[in-house]
């Protein structure tokens, strides 16, 4: 099967969203590198989850994923994955 007219569809979707959205740069001040790196022991999960879930949260960020690791972060989560929406939605209720 060929995924080229899929992916083409994917990319030109979100070409239109980032025309309406705006640029956030990623700075210190979004994490605590001492907790992430702490966490990332404790709980298993991959430092650029924990940073990127600590920004997406400073910032009030929906997250647009497919990734099961963030299904129990408590973000915003904006996915096909319906597993992960439903577990997402469970949680903020």
């Amino acid at each position: 099967m060929d995924f080229a007219p899929v992916l083409e569809s994917i990319r030109d979707t979100c070409l239109n969203m980032l025309q309406d959205c705006e640029f956030i740069s990623v700075a210190g001040h979004h994490y605590d590198i001492a907790s992430i790196v702490s966490e990332c022991c404790s709980a298993c999960i991959d430092f650029t989850d924990l940073v990127l879930i600590g920004f997406c949260r400073k910032e009030n960020l929906y997250l647009m994923t497919d990734d099961a690791d963030y299904a129990g972060s408590g973000l915003n989560i904006i996915s096909a994955n319906r597993k992960i929406v439903e577990i997402a939605d469970h949680r903020h209720r």
